[in-house]
């Protein structure tokens, strides 16, 4: 009898990791969890001939990400990932103009602060590659009074935020230009104080 309730047992974890698995292996375009974890957030966005299916799981610090992609309603290619913070936008682009779209997230992290920040992965035929937003210098740390915002223009990104002059004591809004290159580096193209 024991033996029976142990076979029992170990089928049940069997198949429970077994469907988890399944969960990442599939090729369905639309999905209801990720890794057994329901979501947090789930949006399609269409661009050209090509359908993003973008979903969140999860509640702790690091979340599920899997992108689908997606033409005439066939499945292309999948992408899972990990990421820290929640997805608050999504935008679809060619910064770097090599006709391989750019799948932007903005996301809000989860530190006390709540920065945002941008992850991006730009899609190839059934592949996908990651860039991330780089961290602000020293000298553009220091004095920060609010959130950064993004906005996104032609092929640049926008980082947006306003900071305290020691100087007069006024408030004055920073704005660096970011261009993405080839290698999939977003550089620093222009500064200015507004």
């Amino acid at each position: 009898m024991r033996l029976l309730l142990v076979v029992f047992c170990i089928s049940i974890v069997f198949n429970s990791c077994n469907n988890k698995l399944n969960s990442l292996n599939d090729d369905t375009l639309e999905i209801s969890s990720i890794n057994g974890e329901l979501l947090s957030f789930n949006q399609k966005i269409s661009d050209d001939d090509f359908d993003y299916y973008i979903s969140l799981a999860g509640t702790g610090d690091i979340r599920f990400l899997d992108i689908r992609v997606g033409k005439n309603g066939v499945f292309i290619a999948k992408l899972n990932d990990e990421i820290e913070g929640t997805i608050y936008n999504i935008f679809i682009s060619d910064l770097n103009k090599n006709s391989k779209p750019e799948i932007i997230l903005l996301i809000n992290s989860n530190d006390l602060k709540n920065n945002i920040t941008i992850i991006g992965f730009e899609f190839n035929k059934n592949s996908f590659k990651r860039f991330d937003m780089p961290q602000l210098e020293e000298d553009n740390i220091y004095g920060i009074i609010n959130y950064e915002h993004f906005l996104i223009k032609g092929s640049q990104i926008i980082r947006e935020f306003d900071v305290l002059n020691p100087q007069n004591n006024l408030n004055i809004t920073k704005r660096l230009i970011y261009n993405l290159n080839n290698n999939l580096e977003l550089v620093l193209y222009k500064q200015n104080d507004l």
